[in-house]
């Protein structure tokens, strides 16, 4: 609180603050742990039922989980890889998903596909290959029901999330009838076009990364997988002009900290680089948007326009 940051200094209240909450903390150790007690009456607003947590910095999964299974803790928040998810379960531990700021996705990289005449850089294609993609089968069965298959950029339970935008169905045929229509049959040897996917990572997003490849390869769409090195990566990630050999982009995960994660058209300065000049104009308007209901309002449209 200020008034004990004014009559203690920051030292002291570094070492037990004092806010609004039912506990206040009587012991901390930084980067090691930190420990509360119920304050001495009744909360006004909280109905407390622990007199006192311990909290401990446990920064890998398989340490926090081999303390859950000896009771050592009795609780741990951790990105867990879904086979460690689904063993917890199986041992009879209560695991919840947490809804995250993260995402996995393919990306077109639309600008550099118009620029060096990729199929990509036509809508039709990409609303295409949207169909292509079984999403909720990869949930199901590499993530183990933990995840959500993502509708749109936007995240469930995030400012702007667009819940009147339906979820894309897993259609390979309509795919097909998508990439004739757009000029892109089948060749001889039953390839429409082709081109590289790019992952680093390792695990659930790796295998991710090779059944969207294998989707795609279905629908005649040669996907070359390959995983790369960090450095490769970043490479990539921190262009200033386009790519010379990816046509679909990469496997990332990505953040939705404001419109400006799924960036617009100035080439160099964005993660997904695309024109669209309603999307432009919005952007600018959401940014300068005092109101949370009007801006809302318009990152729903700027999602619109995305899946458009």
């Amino acid at each position: 609180s200020k008034d004990q940051v004014d009559t203690q200094g920051w030292e002291e209240t570094r070492k037990q603050p004092v806010g609004s909450g039912p506990w206040r903390w009587v012991d901390n150790i930084v980067w090691q742990s930190t420990v509360g007690e119920r304050v001495p009456f009744e909360h006004p607003y909280r109905d407390v039922q622990l007199q006192r947590v311990e909290q401990y910095n446990v920064p890998l999964a398989e340490t926090g989980i081999t303390a859950l299974r000896t009771g050592a803790l009795d609780a741990h928040y951790a990105q867990l890889q879904p086979e460690q998810a689904t063993d917890l379960v199986e041992r009879g531990f209560n695991v919840v998903a947490k809804a995250s700021p993260h995402a996995i996705g393919v990306h077109y990289q639309v600008m550099d596909a118009c620029d060096n005449g990729w199929p990509t850089c036509d809508k039709k294609v990409r609303q295409a290959l949207e169909y292509a993609v079984d999403r909720q089968g990869i949930a199901d069965n590499i993530w183990g029901g933990f995840v959500v298959p993502q509708t749109q950029p936007g995240l469930p339970g995030f400012p702007g999330f667009n819940y009147d935008i339906p979820a894309t169905p897993y259609d390979p045929d309509l795919t097909e009838k998508l990439l004739d229509e757009a000029g892109y049959p089948r060749g001889d040897d039953g390839w429409r076009f082709e081109g590289d996917y790019w992952v680093w990572e390792t695990g659930s997003i790796q295998q991710t990364a090779e059944a969207v490849c294998a989707n795609l390869n279905t629908v005649g769409v040669k996907c070359n997988f390959n995983k790369v090195e960090i450095g490769v990566y970043l490479r990539m990630h921190n262009r200033t002009d386009g790519y010379e050999w990816v046509m679909f982009g990469q496997l990332r995960s990505s953040r939705q900290r404001s419109i400006d994660t799924f960036a617009h058209s100035e080439r160099g300065k964005c993660i997904e680089c695309y024109s669209n000049p309603e999307y432009d104009v919005l952007r600018l308007k959401i940014v300068a948007e005092p109101d949370p209901e009007a801006r809302n309002a318009m990152i729903q449209r700027a999602m619109e326009i995305w899946v458009e």
